[in-house]
């Protein structure tokens, strides 16, 4: 009895084989369902407020960070976002936000905020034409009163 359980033991595999492995051992298992990638929702107006048909993407984030004193580039599934958008709406700052996951060529301008500021990831928050940062960086310059500084100067009224 003992020598067929130490048999048993050793032709079962550690770990439960996956589909692939199955399929591959030829092993029957179900058969493989394709699954569908969720697309993100992209309106008409926010694909054209960066879609301009130009490749300078670079050029195009400088453009937008100089003409809106406050802008926030974030995703909407993006929870870091949310926690910045929802305190400049706590403050009553009307923040320019765009939108990177409603472009069609979103990838391309997340690239160009990389290249701008050094970090890929969102959000990243401008005031004033000068770069903050991410969510930790907004809300720690919120703690430390810099914040307040930065959209005074930047010409912005706020309910601090």
């Amino acid at each position: 009895m003992a020598a067929s359980l130490v048999s048993l033991v050793a032709r079962t595999p550690a770990f439960p084989l996956s589909r692939v492995a199955r399929r591959a051992s030829s092993v029957p298992g179900p058969a493989a369902r394709p699954r569908a990638v969720p697309q993100p929702r992209r309106s008409a107006a926010s694909v054209r407020a960066m879609s301009s048909g130009t490749t300078d993407y670079v050029g195009m984030v400088n453009e937008k960070v100089a003409q809106n004193p406050v802008i926030v580039f974030s995703k909407t599934y993006c929870p870091y976002c949310s926690e910045v958008k929802s305190l400049f709406e706590r403050l009553g700052v009307g923040a320019k936000v765009v939108e990177l996951d409603e472009l069609a060529d979103g990838s391309s301008v997340q690239d160009a905020v990389g290249q701008v500021t050094g970090r890929r990831t969102v959000p990243q928050v401008f005031i004033g034409g000068q770069h903050v940062g991410g969510c930790d960086d907004t809300l720690a310059a919120m703690s430390s009163g810099k914040l307040k500084s930065l959209l005074e100067a930047a010409g912005v009224t706020a309910k601090l």
